[in-house]
C-alpha cells in the first residue's frame, strides 16, 4: 500500500480528508483501502491527464504480451506501468528501471516508457540503445506527450525511418468516450498513417525486426511437445513471434506484408517461406484483388502444397494451412472445382502427423465441402464430409500426445477445443440432415449456423448455372 501510495503522491495526489471513514471496509472485505483526490493546486497538469488515462492504455497494451515475455517498464512512472501490465497480461516478469541501462544486458520482450515528453526526451540515440535490449520481435511502446500535432509529426525518428532495426507499427490515441465511461477508449492505427497523429497524451509502438536477430531463440518449456520446437523448425524461430502468431504478430498489415516479403527473398528453409506465404496468403483474402493476380501468387507457393513420407511434420503444418487458405481465395472469387479440389486435399492431409490441434484447418474443410454438396442437392456427400469431420474431431481429441502430466503449452487446450467444437457442428448437421433435411429452423435448433452458408452456396451455384446456360444458349443461337 506504501508504495501505491508514494506513486499517487507523486504525480498530484492527496489522502482525503474523510480517508480514516472507510477503513471499516477493509476489515469486513480482508483487504486495503485508501481514499485519495487529487490535488489541483499542486499537480502538474500533465501529470494529471496522464493518470487519468495510464491505466486504461497500460492495459490494453498488455494484450500485445505473450506468456513468456518479459517486460521492462522505464520512465517516471515505472512502478504504476508495471503493476497495470503485471495485472493485465500474463507475462513472465515485469521488472522495472530508472534508465535504458538499469538492469545491466538483460534482454526484454517489450519496453514500456512512461511519461515522457516528445520534444524533450525521446531522441534517435535512445530509441537505439533501447533497441539493443530487445528480442527479435519485441516491442518499444512510448507513452508521450506532444503539446500539439505540428511536434510530434516533426520528430526525425517518426517521419524517416527509425534506428535501430525497429519497425513502425502502430499509434494508440485516445478516442471520444462516452459520458457514462471514467476511462478513454483507445484507438489503434498504423504509426505511418500521419492523419492520426495528435496532441496530448498517446502511445507510440514499435517492433524490433527479426530478420537480422543475433540473439539465440529460446528452448521450449514442453519437450514433451514436438510441435513447440521452433528452433528446430526454422531458420529464423523469431517469425514465430512478429508474423505467425496472431496475438504477438505485426499489428501493421502493411508492415506484415513487407516481412513476408522479406521472409521469402531471404530464407532458404521451407517453413519459414510457407509462412510467409500464408500470411500473405490471409492478407489477400481481405483485399479485393483480380482472379488473374490471386492465380499467380497461389502459383508461386504450389511446391509448398505436396506432402509425402519424408516431409517434416512443421511443413505438413504449413501444407494443410496453404491448402486451406487457397481453397478459400478460389471460393471467393468464384472458382468453385478448384476451391473443391483444394478443400477436398486439405480434409485428407495427415494433420496428427503435425498436432492435433491442425485438425481445425481439416474438419473447416470438411465443412465446406459439405456446404458445397448441400448447394448441390447432394445430401449422401454432404453427409459422408460431415461423418469425416466427426471422426477428425474424435481422433484429434482420443490423440496419446496429450497423456503426459500438464500443464501444457498455454495455445494447446484452446485451439482443441475449436476442434471439439468444429467435431459438434459437424455431428449436429448430420442429425439435422436425418431429421428434415437442410430447414434453418432445424440448423438454428440444432445451434448450427450453417444455413445461411449453404444458401450463399446454393444462390453462388445457380448464378453460375445461368451464366453458362445464358452463354450455351447465345452461343448455340
Amino acid at each position: 500500500m506504501a508504495a501505491h501510495l508514494d506513486d499517487l503522491y507523486g504525480i498530484g495526489f492527496r489522502l482525503h480528508p474523510r480517508a480514516s471513514a472507510f477503513e471499516l471496509l477493509s476489515l469486513r472485505n480482508d483487504c486495503q483501502f485508501c481514499v485519495v483526490e487529487r490535488d489541483t493546486d499542486a499537480a502538474d497538469p500533465k501529470d494529471r491527464a496522464y493518470l487519468q488515462m495510464a491505466g486504461s492504455l497500460w492495459a490494453e497494451i498488455g494484450k500485445l504480451v505473450s506468456p513468456r515475455d518479459r517486460v521492462l517498464a522505464l520512465g517516471e512512472h515505472a512502478s504504476f506501468t508495471r503493476r497495470v501490465i503485471s495485472g493485465n497480461s500474463l507475462a513472465r516478469e515485469v521488472l522495472t528501471g530508472d534508465r535504458p541501462d538499469g538492469t545491466a544486458n538483460d534482454q526484454f520482450d517489450m519496453i514500456a516508457l512512461s511519461g515522457f515528453d516528445c520534444t524533450e526526451n525521446v531522441t534517435a540515440e535512445l530509441l537505439d540503445a533501447l533497441a539493443e535490449r530487445l528480442n527479435p520481435g519485441g516491442r518499444l511502446v512510448l507513452g508521450i506527450f506532444s503539446p500539439d500535432r505540428q511536434e510530434i509529426q516533426n520528430k526525425a525518428w517518426l517521419s524517416s525511418a527509425l534506428p535501430g532495426s525497429l519497425i513502425a507499427e502502430a499509434l494508440y490515441v485516445p478516442n471520444e468516450s462516452p459520458a457514462a465511461v471514467r476511462e478513454p477508449i483507445w484507438a489503434r492505427y498504423d504509426l505511418k498513417d500521419q492523419q492520426y497523429w495528435t496532441e496530448g497524451w498517446q502511445a507510440v509502438v514499435m517492433m524490433k525486426s527479426v530478420t537480422a536477430a543475433s540473439v539465440e531463440f529460446p528452448a521450449s518449456k514442453f519437450p514433451d511437445f514436438p510441435f513447440d520446437d521452433f528452433r528446430s523448425q526454422y531458420d529464423t524461430p523469431w517469425l514465430v513471434r512478429a508474423m505467425v502468431s496472431v496475438q504477438s504478430r505485426v499489428m501493421s498489415a502493411r508492415q506484415l506484408w513487407l516481412l513476408a516479403d522479406e521472409i521469402i527473398a531471404a530464407s532458404i528453409q521451407r517453413s519459414d517461406i510457407a509462412a510467409a506465404y500464408c500470411v500473405k496468403a490471409y492478407l489477400i483474402l481481405g483485399q479485393q484483388q483480380p482472379w488473374e493476380a490471386v492465380q499467380a501468387f497461389t502459383a508461386g507457393f504450389e511446391d509448398l502444397l505436396a506432402i509425402t513420407d519424408e516431409t517434416r511434420a512443421v511443413d505438413v503444418r504449413w501444407a494443410v494451412s496453404l491448402l486451406y487458405v487457397k481453397a478459400l481465395l478460389e471460393q471467393k472469387h468464384g472458382q468453385r472445382d478448384k476451391a473443391h479440389d483444394s478443400f477436398r486435399r486439405c480434409a485428407e492431409s495427415p494433420f496428427l502427423r503435425f498436432a492435433p490441434m491442425l485438425a481445425t484447418k481439416t474438419i473447416s474443410a470438411c465443412q465446406q465441402l459439405a456446404f458445397m454438396c448441400l448447394a448441390e442437392e447432394d445430401k449422401a456427400g454432404a453427409e459422408g464430409w460431415f461423418k469425416l469431420g466427426v471422426v477428425q474431431s474424435r481422433t484429434a481429441m482420443g490423440d496419446g500426445q496429450f497423456r503426459s502430466d500438464p500443464p501444457y503449452p498455454l495455445y494447446v487446450l484452446p485451439e482443441l477445443s475449436q476442434v471439439l467444437g468444429l467435431g459438434a457442428q459437424c455431428n449436429g448437421a448430420l442429425i439435422a440432415l436425418r431429421q428434415n433435411g437442410i430447414s434453418p429452423l432445424v440448423w438454428d435448433m440444432m445451434n448450427c449456423d450453417m444455413s445461411s452458408q449453404i444458401q450463399d452456396e446454393r444462390l453462388t451455384s445457380s448464378a453460375l448455372r445461368q451464366l453458362l446456360h445464358s452463354r450455351v444458349y447465345a452461343s448455340s443461337s
